[in-house]
């Protein structure tokens, strides 16, 4: 064989072999990249799960302060409490209705007692301000967002519509013509609501839908929702839609708790710069005696429960708030 035979051989094998090894190096190298990929996303999947973990074995609400319960004036019960609530390790917790379970039981000292699963009617309207309001102004108000009832009040001379409801809120509305208050349900669901004009006659209506007319002239009234459940409440002047004005009025049964937000930006979660007071109203029915152990669970989306505690003095002053636990 030909020393020019020989080259063209040893030739073909450098070629041969070079593909080869460049085959090698590619497959190489995506197999390498699928490994630090799929080592990257199990470190991450772990790292969501250790922190979901801890989300839930932990609650991201700490009782801020002192927890008071308010002692009935004719007899020495506690009807209400108030604890301090505060975000703590998290940026916010959302606190909405639908995101929030809070649990309650009173055991009483002979032995008997009440459960109830959730009495929880979520964030109090966010433009009630507890900055320097007292606990029975707190109770009030929280009381009153679950009393379903509307004022109005038609003023011909200024052609002005006040509506006050929930904790006080007013809003005034400008009235040229006649004004259709619209009532619906939520849900949808049948209800019942009652309309007292002053100087008038009570009429009642049900349905998922109510309307009626204010007439142009001075007058107030008070609108009642008799079933339990939050309405939607718009007022429309006859012929200026753009004027219209609407707004959520819950109707509750006690017991109820509900979020009280101090500093609040007007959503329903509670920021690690806002404090919330929750208030519980336990009524006349489920009132709590001297020596009563009252348990408080409020349990968050996707965390542990925080659990409140404490036993009612034996020593009750009337008609007064009192610290129980801090």
């Amino acid at each position: 064989m030909s020393k020019h035979a020989l080259k063209v051989r040893k030739g073909i094998v450098g070629i041969e072999a070079a593909i080869i090894l460049i085959a090698f190096v590619i497959i190489s190298a995506a197999f390498a990249f699928m490994t630090i990929n799929m080592g990257l996303f199990a470190t991450q999947r772990s790292k969501d799960t250790i922190a979901q973990g801890l989300r839930e074995a932990s609650s991201p609400l700490q009782v801020d302060g002192n927890i008071f319960v308010r002692v009935m004036q004719n007899e020495l019960n506690v009807n209400s409490t108030i604890i301090p609530l505060r975000a703590m390790g998290v940026k916010y917790v959302p606190v909405g209705k639908d995101e929030t379970v809070v649990s309650l039981s009173v055991v009483y000292r002979e032995g008997s007692s009440i459960s109830y699963a959730n009495i929880y009617y979520g964030v109090v309207d966010t433009n009630f301000d507890p900055s320097g309001k007292s606990f029975d102004e707190l109770a009030q108000a929280a009381f009153k967002y679950i009393d379903g009832t509307v004022e109005f009040n038609y003023d011909n001379n200024t052609k002005k519509l006040s509506v006050t409801y929930g904790v006080d809120v007013t809003q005034t509305l400008s009235v040229q013509q006649n004004v259709t208050v619209t009532i619906t349900r939520s849900d949808g669901k049948s209800f019942t609501a009652t309309y007292t004009p002053e100087g008038g006659t009570e009429v009642s209506k049900s349905g998922t839908t109510v309307e009626f007319y204010l007439e142009t002239s001075n007058m107030t009234g008070t609108l009642s929702l008799t079933d339990i459940g939050e309405y939607t409440v718009k007022i429309v002047p006859d012929k200026n839609e753009s004027a219209s004005v609407s707004f959520t009025v819950v109707k509750g049964s006690l017991p109820a708790a509900l979020l009280i937000v101090e500093n609040s930006d007007g959503d329903e979660a509670l920021d690690a710069s806002e404090k919330g007071f929750l208030v519980v109203l336990l009524g006349s029915d489920n009132k709590a005696e001297p020596r009563a152990l009252v348990t408080v669970e409020i349990r968050v989306e996707r965390s542990a429960p925080l659990t409140v505690e404490f036993m009612v003095p034996e020593s009750l002053t009337a008609n007064s708030w009192m610290m129980v636990a801090g």
